[in-house]
């Protein structure tokens, strides 16, 4: 990047050049990336905000270009899990739109650009708030769309993963309850009409029993009343799919009241649950005893993987009455009668843990089947190849939008370096030209490898340093602690490397002036490298605010993002980042000591390469020996690395190990890269995490920055 035919990053106009290259290269990626999500233009894509009872719900709408109110297209509600936002479900919204679903892809109260009513759908207020037993704006959701003219309300879908699935079940079981549409038509004969319904009764087909024990002017008022309630049964949400769940609200049966005798009920919706093979905190779920007594399945026998069992509440048995994939409701009359009674039952495993249940093809694609032959959708397409998955796709554009963003780090720097007011941010240089033996660079290379991948195995695991819980000022969900923690650990272990470098060499002086270097570039100066970094993030997010309005896209790769905040949010932010600033300045001081002493004489990009991979490989390699572990059964009931958490410290911990290296290579301290890191972590906390661990009342500031 430094001299090509004009791009010479010491002078404006080169740097100049590169920032330009660098923004175009961001929009034709985020404009790929839109044609992509957008099936080619022919699915129109909004950010749709609606008040239901005085709190924002946020969500994006998908539905095909060119739909009017003479369409009638299913829709499926999708829900993220605990710690993350509706980006995170993107990829599923997109494959279900792109086969003519409409789709609202929400994000719950509290969550993302989400606000916190004051109570939720079932009454819950500040002083009972618990994440695990509200919809949390599912249910709100599901009446949304069903104002819209141009989809089917008897074709409505809920899925979510992981609390998500709480929090879809939940709502299902609110819109949908226990009743039979028979047991519906028998209280309507007791209560209205005031007929004995007996024990016997309650088996019987209540169209009958009017017949039979109506006037005749009575039954007709019962004919109106019945297809009144008919219409407002049949547009009650019809289809269920779970991911990484235990269904716990939704799942089990329930006893119930019909015409004054006690019943035994389950849910009235279609219900599928896919649980990850290597999800060991939920797979026990599918052949669980309280699975098999929720579906009337004897103890002594299995659930069959991807079988169709039809639940029958009037004789508390249960029937396999097909096979995934294999039987349609166009083949199978069974099949399309249980979906019609709402008593169709299916669960389902796909090779992956807990988080990857919401990024891979093989669960995307068990979920559009499914919804393909529970809303009468595609239902003859066929099962879906994975290769038919392809929003990898779109996040492979989104990852190189985000690459060619942080690259703007390089010339930015340079472009601040060239003005005699920031010249003094760069720091002199410690030399020494005495080579080191190479057992000691080795040793401290596989030292950095290792503290990358202790640090992942330890935060994984759950250990920390510190403690810390949410409240108003640090409101995240539970998962943004995992990140703190592990950059704690992080910092803790770059300290080893360095030391043991300065204790093998007995560098102590040079090591003293290194550390000394940082601070006598002066406090101004100091303060103006915070300027430049928090610069950095500026441009960043403006360039992000260019691509979402555009575009409608952001800078991602799955778990790691940085997405549109709230102007309030900012606060958040800078909250995190002042808690992160001390851990990116240990962590900057440890790796880029430790690079100048061992890739002394490497070209720039070179050095920056090799930095990035040392500390980057251990975390890889715990991955790797996860992912192995998992798949040859070495261990039993769980993995060697935990990593429902962290797999975006596979992406981000590069990502800022690039930023305080080159950073540090352009300015010689380590200000500038600690402060990007801190921001832009806590950027990233705040665009992936969600905020519904606890109630966060509106304030007045969040009023008044509104959007």
């Amino acid at each position: 990047m430094e001299n090509l035919n004009g791009l010479n990053l010491q002078t404006r106009e080169g740097c100049k050049r590169w920032l330009a290259i660098l923004i175009a290269i961001v929009l034709v990626l985020s404009c790929i990336a839109q044609l992509l999500s957008s099936d080619n233009n022919r699915i129109k894509v909004e950010n749709v905000t609606f008040d239901v009872r005085g709190a924002e719900i946020n969500g994006d709408l998908y539905y095909p270009a060119g739909a009017t109110d003479e369409d009638k297209y299913p829709a499926v509600i999708l829900a993220p899990g605990a710690g993350v936002v509706k980006e995170n479900l993107r990829g599923l919204a997109e494959e279900l739109a792109h086969r003519s679903y409409v789709v609202l892809n929400v994000n719950p109260y509290g969550n993302g650009l989400s606000e916190t009513p004051v109570y939720n759908e079932n009454d819950m207020g500040p002083d009972q708030f618990n994440i695990f037993g509200t919809p949390l704006g599912v249910l709100d959701a599901i009446d949304f769309v069903r104002t819209m003219e141009f989809v089917d309300h008897t074709r409505i879908g809920l899925s979510g993963h992981s609390q998500g699935s709480r929090r879809t079940g939940y709502a299902a079981l609110m819109d949908c309850g226990y009743y039979t549409f028979n047991d519906v038509l028998l209280i309507l004969l007791h209560d209205t009409f005031g007929l004995e319904i007996s024990e016997a009764d309650i088996s019987g087909d209540a169209d009958a029993i009017a017949a039979e024990r109506l006037t005749p002017e009575f039954l007709a008022v019962y004919q109106q009343l019945k297809e009144k309630y008919a219409e407002d049964y049949e547009c009650m949400a019809r289809s269920l799919c779970l991911l990484g769940s235990t269904a716990q609200y939704c799942n089990p049966v329930q006893t119930v009241d019909v015409a004054g005798h006690e019943v035994t009920r389950t849910c009235k919706i279609n219900m599928a649950i896919i649980n990850g093979t290597y999800d060991f905190s939920y797979v026990g779920f599918n052949n669980g005893a309280d699975t098999k007594a929720a579906w009337y399945i004897p103890e002594t026998e299995d659930i069959v993987d991807e079988g169709y069992y039809a639940l029958d509440d009037l004789t508390g048995t249960s029937k396999l009455i097909g096979q995934f994939r294999k039987d349609t409701i166009l083949n199978n009359e069974e099949l399309a009668k249980a979906i019609a009674d709402r008593s169709l039952r299916i669960v389902m495993q796909s090779p992956v843990t807990h988080s990857a249940e919401f990024f891979t093809r093989k669960t995307f694609a068990k979920v559009v089947d499914y919804f393909n032959q529970t809303l009468n959708q595609n239902a003859d397409s066929g099962p879906t190849p994975d290769s038919g998955i392809t929003f990898h796709w779109r996040e492979l554009m989104n990852l190189l939008a985000t690459f060619a963003m942080l690259g703007m780090l390089i010339p930015l720097i340079s472009l601040f370096l060239l003005d005699k007011r920031y010249a003094g941010i760069r720091g002199e240089a410690t030399t020494d030209d005495k080579s080191d033996k190479p057992w000691v660079i080795w040793l401290v290379t596989l030292l950095s490898i290792g503290a990358g991948f202790l640090a992942l195995y330890l935060a994984s695991g759950g250990k920390k340093i510190f403690n810390f819980s949410a409240n108003l000022t640090y409101p995240l969900m539970l998962t943004c602690w995992t990140t703190v923690h592990l950059t704690i650990w992080l910092a803790v272990l770059a300290l080893v490397p360095m030391a043991v470098y300065v204790v093998c060499t007995a560098k102590y002086k040079h090591f003293l002036t290194f550390l000394k270097n940082q601070f006598t570039i002066g406090v101004k100066n100091i303060l103006r490298s915070i300027l430049v970094g928090v610069a950095f993030v500026g441009v960043a997010y403006l360039l992000l605010e260019i691509i979402e309005y555009l575009f409608q896209q952001d800078f991602r790769w799955f778990m790691t993002a940085y997405t549109m905040l709230k102007a309030n949010h900012w606060w958040y932010v800078l909250t995190y980042g002042i808690l992160l600033l001390p851990f990116f300045l240990i962590i900057s001081l440890g790796v880029n000591y430790v690079s100048d002493r061992t890739l002394k004489g490497r070209k720039p990009w070179l050095d920056l390469l090799i930095t990035i991979l040392v500390n980057s490989v251990g975390l890889w390699l715990c991955w790797l020996l996860s992912t192995v572990f998992l798949h040859t059964g070495v261990t039993k009931g769980y993995a060697f690395c935990n990593f429902i958490l962290t797999y975006g410290a596979l992406l981000t911990v590069p990502i800022n190990v690039f930023i305080l290296r080159a950073s540090y290579q352009k300015t010689r301290t380590i200000w500038t890269g600690a402060v990007i890191c801190s921001l832009m972590v806590a950027w990233l906390l705040v665009s992936t995490s969600g905020m519904n661990g606890m109630y966060i009342p509106q304030s007045w500031y969040s009023i008044f920055l509104g959007r």
